[in-house]
């Protein structure tokens, strides 16, 4: 099995049922260049962001592709909006959070 070359990766993840394990690894590896891990209900990989953009347009197998953009501790959704770094547009303004109607 080759290594993968470093990269400024996203961990990633393919859900699909437990049967289509070889499968979607083949297909995954064959999209993103790069060799996946066997994890609970699919596969994983590091991709790069046009490796993960590829993968969600052309990957038939997966359910979903799932992309971890941040690591840390949480009790309430509000800890998820206050731990993301600031998203700024091409003008440098803060982009607005979407609202929520009760």
């Amino acid at each position: 099995m080759r290594s993968n070359p470093p990269c400024p990766c996203f961990p990633s993840s393919c859900p699909a049922p437990p049967a289509w394990s070889p499968w979607l690894a083949d297909e995954v590896q064959r999209i993103t260049r790069r060799t996946p891990q066997p994890v609970r209900g699919g596969v994983g990989v590091d991709a790069d962001w046009a490796g993960v953009m590829r993968l969600n347009l052309h990957c038939r197998l997966a359910q979903r592709v799932l992309v971890q953009l941040h690591h840390g501790p949480y009790r309430e959704e509000g800890d998820l909006y206050r731990q993301r770094p600031e998203s700024r547009g091409k003008t440098g303004s803060r982009r607005a959070r979407p609202s929520r109607s009760n």
